[in-house]
């Protein structure tokens, strides 16, 4: 997953709204953007869910949550959001 506009050097906490709850905290680089893997436990069902970022310098209206499809057999440790999906 990719994502800009956070203070450079900020943690940024990654959520996807599954059960159980997927996420990660992922370091804005100094430009402000954000940019690597959220892991998807094996047990989630596939389907849509949101994923959402929030971090101290963005209120939490400020970042839209996006839905993100999971289909199983996607790559082990998650799926980076880039290329074609299996």
């Amino acid at each position: 997953m990719t994502g800009s506009g956070f203070a450079p050097g900020e943690p940024v906490a990654v959520s996807l709204d599954t059960t159980p709850v997927a996420k990660s905290v992922l370091t804005a680089d100094t430009l402000g953007k954000i940019s690597g893997r959220i892991s998807v436990p094996l047990e989630v069902a596939g389907g849509t869910y949101h994923l959402s970022a929030s971090a101290a310098s963005s209120p939490a209206d400020a970042v839209e949550p996006q839905a993100v499809t999971i289909h199983h057999g996607d790559p082990p440790g998650g799926f980076d959001g880039s290329g074609p999906r299996g």
